[in-house]
């Protein structure tokens, strides 16, 4: 079961890191209007792109068939953009503000937001914030998969 674990993360995370350079090339050819560090952003986006991965294989291991896998995603996907602030601002979530703490986007926007639109240096508090949130999800996939039988 750990070479399941370690090889879906291994082969998702080549993608995402994929993914990230390729909208990262893409940003840096066409200009992206950045008061900040390039590189920074690039940071982001791969802690962004890690944590899917992570919420990936937590939906994977806790999802007993692929239709409810994909159904989890579109709730989780959901719940994520609500409670992130992208849409309207956490602060206005009154007693819910506290689930955007735990969801990675949530840092995720405000440092894209203070690295392009104001040139603040990366935040290591949110940085760490999405890591965190990362590896608790990988950490509660791995115990789930312990427990999931697998069919072959």
């Amino acid at each position: 079961k750990r070479d399941i674990i370690a090889s879906k993360l291994i082969a998702n995370t080549v993608v995402m890191i994929m993914q990230a350079t390729e909208i990262f090339v893409m940003t840096s050819f066409f200009g992206l209007y950045s008061l900040g560090s390039l590189f920074e952003f690039y940071i982001v986006l791969l802690l962004i792109g890690f944590s899917g991965v992570a919420i990936g294989l937590f939906i994977s291991a806790i999802s007993p068939t692929e239709q409810g896998a994909n159904q989890m995603y579109l709730m989780m996907f959901i719940v994520i953009i609500i409670f992130s602030g992208t849409i309207m601002p956490a602060d206005s979530l009154g007693g819910a503000k506290f689930l955007a703490d735990f969801l990675p986007l949530s840092h995720a926007s405000v440092l894209i937001t203070d690295i392009t639109l104001r040139g603040l240096p990366l935040n290591l508090e949110h940085a760490f914030s999405i890591l965190i949130i990362s590896l608790v999800f990988l950490t509660i996939a791995y115990i789930a998969y312990k427990f999931k039988k697998l069919e072959v």
